[in-house]
């Protein structure tokens, strides 16, 4: 007999019970991983992985199969690989915020984008469903016709415009897993390096 993914989890969480999943995401995309489902909400499970203190949430369109402890598995889920933008040089920050936010919302992040700022970034949320102020994984532009300089008159730093050498790299991105932010010439690339940025982190709440 066959059950559903929903079917299984749900059991779990009733019974605080472990169950195995194939989940095609986070780190290590279809690899096996042991979780203690908590509960399951709209197309989401809340569950911790045993060992480790904090919650996290997983979507169900990325959990290929469950399997229980007694041998039982779940109907395999054709799951979809994640879209990433192509790239497209001609592509605004706006474009891509509109075509990237609903699927990262869909999966649990909170969505930051300021587009006067050329701005955007996706942060997590604490278990009181509060968003964080702080972004995971931001891209932002960053202005190369212009550098601080001091004023060594006034002791102050001002803003002095410089020639573009055409060799600029304005599009900066930050991530939590890294110690430095990279650089991007190419607003395509820096969006891609993003995407798997986030592919890599889990919108897990705190």
């Amino acid at each position: 007999m066959m059950f559903t993914i929903t079917e299984l989890l749900l059991e779990a969480a009733e019974k605080g019970l472990t169950v195995t999943i194939v989940y095609n995401g986070g780190s290590k995309p279809g690899a096996s991983r042991p979780i203690i489902p908590v509960r399951v909400v709209g197309n989401a499970v809340r569950a911790r992985e045993p060992g480790l203190p904090r919650d996290k949430t997983l979507s169900l369109d990325k959990i290929a199969r469950v399997t229980t402890g007694d041998g039982r598995s779940s109907q395999p889920n054709e799951v979809l690989p994640i879209e990433t933008p192509a790239p497209a040089k001609r592509a605004t920050m706006d474009e891509y915020a509109e075509r990237l936010k609903p699927e990262y919302v869909r999966r649990g992040w909170n969505v930051f984008f300021d587009p006067a700022q050329q701005f955007f970034g996706v942060g997590r949320y604490f278990k009181s469903g509060k968003a964080m102020k702080t972004s995971v994984v931001s891209l932002q532009f960053v202005d190369r016709s212009e550098v601080p300089t001091a004023d060594w008159d006034t002791g102050e730093i001002v803003m002095l415009k410089k020639e573009l050498t055409g060799r600029e790299r304005p599009w900066l991105v930050y991530s939590e897993r890294r110690e430095q932010g990279r650089s991007f010439a190419d607003l395509s690339l820096a969006f891609e390096f993003l995407s798997t940025e986030v592919d890599a982190s889990t919108a897990q709440r705190t």
